[in-house]
């Protein structure tokens, strides 16, 4: 199992070319993929933003992709959300949160993020 940030998911849909060769291999070969409830919420509001256009309003863009990849969403618990205020190397809650969940499953999570790929906090692939 792998956990893939928000942008990793988007560019999993719609622009694989942005994927890393490492990341999409990772991609290609995990037995299962999941991405935290956080990522479901990013886009949300990135789209409301319209900082990002979905062709379908987002709840349905989000609904139908997940049924269509077999993407897990993980839920946001509260051990993970608690455990996410600790990660004070990580300034925005939405990685705090979306790095807790891959730490609370022991598994890798992709990511292009610098800051997340430094801290040292989970194990990443990129």
């Amino acid at each position: 199992m792998i956990v893939v940030d928000t942008h990793t998911f988007l560019w999993w849909m719609d622009a694989r070319e942005l994927l890393s060769d490492a990341a999409y291999n990772a991609l290609l070969t995990a037995d299962r993929i999941a991405i935290s409830v956080i990522t479901t919420w990013e886009i949300a509001l990135l789209a409301s933003k319209r900082r990002l256009e979905l062709r379908a309003e987002p709840l349905i863009w989000i609904m139908e992709t997940l049924a269509r990849t077999g993407i897990e969403v993980i839920p946001l618990t509260l051990e993970i959300a608690v455990r996410s205020t600790e990660l004070r190397q990580l300034r925005d809650p939405s990685d705090q949160m979306i790095v807790a969940t891959a730490r609370h499953l022991g598994v890798p999570l992709v990511t292009k993020d610098d800051r997340i790929r430094r801290s040292g906090l989970v194990e990443t692939v990129w």
